[in-house]
């Protein structure tokens, strides 16, 4: 069964979804956990692996847009599913995550219409059956 995890971190300002997803994308590759980061049609992913790359002077992400390279990268990034298997998806989407995973995380920070989004996405995966749990954590990171 998919477990779906809402992660709220109240107070955290929207810029803070990448360093949150980030942060979740290194707990999953310590896992050995192929992860698929959903991104909006619009998004700018380019950026976002970037980021991901140059997350901390020490480390980084291993990660590619989706469709390229995915066999040697953990992590993918796209709003397009990847051709190989995913365990854990990071949806930064305002959509809910269509299909089966082992397990979907959805990020919840202090913006009015994320919020608004994340709560129609609950009411979506409760429908599906899925076994949905609410985190809170704390992010000390500025927008």
């Amino acid at each position: 069964m998919t477990q779906v995890d809402f992660y709220v971190a109240e107070g955290a300002p929207l810029g803070a979804l990448n360093h949150i997803a980030a942060r979740l994308c290194i707990k999953a590759m310590a896992a050995r956990k192929d992860t698929w980061v959903r991104t909006a049609p619009d998004q700018d992913i380019n950026a976002l692996i970037d980021y991901f790359w140059g997350f901390t002077p020490t480390s980084f992400i291993a990660c590619a847009p989706v469709g390229e390279r995915e066999d040697i990268h953990p992590v993918r990034v796209g709003s397009e599913p990847p051709s190989l298997e995913s365990h854990v998806v990071i949806n930064l989407a305002n959509t809910p995550v269509p299909g089966t995973f082992d397990r979907i995380i959805e990020i919840v920070v202090d913006d009015d219409a994320l919020k608004a989004s994340r709560r129609d996405a609950w009411v979506f995966y409760k429908n599906q059956g899925f076994n949905a749990r609410r985190t809170e954590i704390n992010v000390k990171v500025s927008a």
